[in-house]
């Protein structure tokens, strides 16, 4: 059965990254997608291993509003090998599946597996460019090792950098590599203001999406708390105060940014 909670809506804000398929939504997925269908018509459930890549193929299939990214994060790197490859390809195949994500480097827990993780991005990135899909990457005090990889595709590869938490310089950097910036619940946070909020106010227009994380990193003033999608309000109220711009213009142009890394139907 198709549980859809409201059709796909341009005009409506669009998760790029979630985590529905975490344990934490066990108890109580319907009412939190009902809570985020007042302002939130699309959200992508991003996999991190195989489990959670599968389970959110299958939440993309009996959710309408729902679309599902598949990949093996860094923090399972250690464990890659071409039976994991050959199983996302198939993951890939679904119809509702519109990226290779959450792949990508993270040096701060787990920097003895340097040179697995960077096997295992090289593996889906290619595969990524095989397939036409575009990219979600996670990054993690990893920053110039992922540019220098995404720069072997320069021109031919598509993606976001997710949570972004790098320099201006190096968000520079990332755009000329054909990369979009993923925004969420960091911004709304104190200590970030010359850091991850000045990269937001100033970063391209048509290169900045939302996301939540959820259930990570809720938004002042849920911070420390379970995040839901249907917070990604705060977060685009505080991204169109960064840019001084009204939050119905934030609104417009990330999900038409969204929708157009991600080909996601326009209505």
């Amino acid at each position: 059965m198709n549980h859809s909670i409201m059709p796909p809506n341009p005009r409506k804000l669009i998760d790029t990254h979630c985590h529905l398929n975490h344990p934490d939504f066990n108890a109580d997925k319907d009412e939190v997608l009902q809570r985020a269908s007042a302002e939130v018509g699309t959200i992508i459930v991003a996999g991190y291993d195989l489990d959670s890549s599968l389970l959110a193929c299958r939440l993309a299939e009996r959710y309408e509003t729902l679309y599902a990214s598949v990949g093996v994060h860094p923090d399972q790197a250690v464990d890659w090998n071409r039976s994991r490859y050959d199983s996302l390809k198939e993951l890939l195949s679904r119809p509702k599946v519109v990226a290779v994500g959450e792949v990508g480097l993270d040096y701060h827990w787990h920097p003895e597996t340097k040179s697995k993780q960077i096997e295992a991005l090289a593996a889906q990135l290619d595969l990524a460019l095989e397939l036409n899909k575009p990219v979600i990457l996670h990054c993690r005090d990893a920053h110039t090792d992922l540019l220098d990889q995404l720069e072997i595709y320069q021109g031919r590869l598509r993606g976001v950098m997710h949570c972004w938490t790098g320099s201006m310089d190096e968000a520079i950097r990332a755009i000329g590599i054909g990369m979009y910036l993923g925004f969420g619940g960091l911004i709304t946070f104190k200590k970030n203001v010359d850091t991850i909020q000045g990269v937001a106010a100033e970063a391209l227009a048509d290169r900045i999406l939302l996301e939540t994380d959820a259930p990570y990193l809720a938004p002042v003033p849920h911070r420390g708390r379970r995040n839901e999608p249907s917070y990604l309000l705060l977060i685009a109220k505080r991204l169109a105060e960064i840019r001084q711009i009204p939050v119905e213009e934030i609104r417009i142009i990330t999900s038409q940014n969204a929708a157009r890394l991600f080909n996601l139907p326009e209505s």
